[in-house]
């Protein structure tokens, strides 16, 4: 009998939100799911290895993968030189042992996987209260960082805001309050696997 596919549970969210903590711990909850893994261009940092943290690629191997069509999505980012994708063959890979698969994904990554695996994808947006807790996380976070890239970053989490509407559901993870936020995609997550393949 063939085994199941796994399915793909897509959590976004504007930075401060929230979403890599509840991420990290909704895959406590679950063993047959694992995190996604993106490959990107910069290098490592002293603590990440690959294949756990990210697949490290030179430029020039990015620049080949792209060209070969071998992303489902990538994005540039210019200011820093470097690149950021997903991977099709780890993917399939994954979800062809019946392992479901969890990431924080932007809009475009979201799109991507929904058009690639359609009735296989999840989606939930973590929302914060206000932008004014957007701010003080981010102040929080990094209290060397100057005023304007406090309001650049605050700026950029307002636009991402604006893509809450294009996702399955929206999770507010309200101030002091983590463990419902988890507790409220875990339940949702749970669901969605327990449908069986869509």
């Amino acid at each position: 009998m063939k085994k199941a596919q796994g399915k793909i549970i897509v959590i976004s969210g504007p930075t401060g939100s929230g979403e890599s903590t509840i991420t990290r711990r909704v895959l406590e909850f679950f063993s047959t799911m694992e995190r996604i893994i993106t490959a990107t261009s910069r290098s490592p940092r002293p603590t990440e290895k690959d294949g756990v943290d990210y697949y490290f690629l030179s430029l020039v191997e990015f620049r080949d993968h792209i060209a070969a069509g071998d992303f489902l999505e990538y994005i540039e980012v210019p200011s820093r030189g470097v690149y950021y994708g997903t991977l099709k063959k780890p993917i399939e890979e994954k979800r062809n042992a019946g392992i479901h698969l969890v990431g924080n994904l932007g809009w475009p990554g979201h799109s991507s996987f929904s058009r690639a695996y359609p009735g296989s994808v999840l989606s939930i947006f973590i929302k914060p209260e206000s932008l004014s807790v957007i701010r003080d996380r981010i102040i929080k976070r990094d209290p060397t960082i100057t005023s304007e890239e406090v309001e650049q970053r605050v700026q950029h989490a307002a636009r991402e805001m604006q893509d809450a509407e294009h996702y399955d559901y929206v999770v507010v993870n309200k101030e002091g309050k983590m463990e419902d936020a988890v507790e409220e995609v875990r339940g949702m997550v749970e669901s969605f696997l327990e449908k069986g393949q869509a």
